[in-house]
């Protein structure tokens, strides 16, 4: 930063490196994950985890409802979205 934007640098007041040490102890996440829960058996068999809840009308999506990771987001609001309306799989290409 100092040689492209020097007259920046100066300005700057707070810089910040962030490792897997960091989030454990920000976040409580094991060993440093940055996102979602713990990926173990007790996550993916929690019932806790369901797109449908209890709740009438009340679902989830994201990661925590399928499977870690970007993909499991994407995946996880397609399958609430299906629980509330199962006409979403009829705009999926065949």
């Amino acid at each position: 930063m100092k040689t492209i934007f020097r007259s920046l640098a100066k300005l700057v007041v707070h810089r910040e490196l962030a490792t897997p040490l960091t989030t454990v102890n920000t976040t409580g996440h094991f060993q440093g994950a940055f996102y979602g829960l713990d990926v173990s058996p007790k996550r993916v068999f929690s019932e806790a985890l369901r797109m449908k809840t209890p709740i009438k009308g009340l679902y989830l999506s994201g990661q925590d409802v399928c499977s870690p990771g970007i993909a499991g987001a994407l995946w996880g609001g397609v399958l609430s979205a299906a629980n509330v309306d199962r006409k979403v799989f009829s705009h999926f290409p065949t």
